[in-house]
């Protein structure tokens, strides 16, 4: 169960860095150019690099003979959106090979508040506290707990 729970929170840990790469490019920890290379993460630049020169019209970058290079491999967005695939998967298959069963409603229940929880928690840290730059965890938990009841 604890498996499952970890790539869940995996899956979605991947999602929020494809997410903030994609709405919040400017204002996220990626603009460290000392840390991460524009060219593979910014997405304004980072879609380029499935093709020749960068260019359309020279088509798509080529492994070897007539092979496309991997799309995942061009750039950040594609590949932390393959990884979030994958660990949805290895959830799946492990909850199929431990043979996961429930037997009441309330397990069903319960397993969905786990699943939930392990979904959404380290969504929302990563894509609205850990991968913004200068945001304080205070005003995380006010955008998420105050902010929307506010009129």
């Amino acid at each position: 169960m604890i498996t499952i729970l970890i790539f869940m929170g995996c899956s979605q840990i991947c999602r929020a860095i494809h997410n903030t790469l994609i709405h919040h490019w400017s204002i996220s920890i990626f603009t460290n150019e000392r840390l991460f290379k524009s060219y593979w993460w910014n997405p304004n630049y980072s879609w380029q690099n499935k093709y020749k020169n960068g260019t359309v019209k020279y088509g798509y970058r080529k492994l070897f003979w007539k092979i496309n290079y991997p799309i995942q491999l061009t750039d950040a967005w594609h590949l932390f959106n393959t990884f979030e695939i994958f660990f949805h998967l290895f959830a799946v298959i492990t909850a199929l090979y431990l043979k996961v069963e429930v037997k009441s409603i309330k397990d069903v229940i319960l397993f969905g508040i786990y699943v939930g929880l392990a979904y959404n928690i380290p969504f929302n840290i990563f894509y609205n506290w850990l991968l913004i730059r200068n945001k304080t965890l205070k005003t995380c938990l006010y955008e998420v707990f105050i902010k929307p009841f506010k009129s």
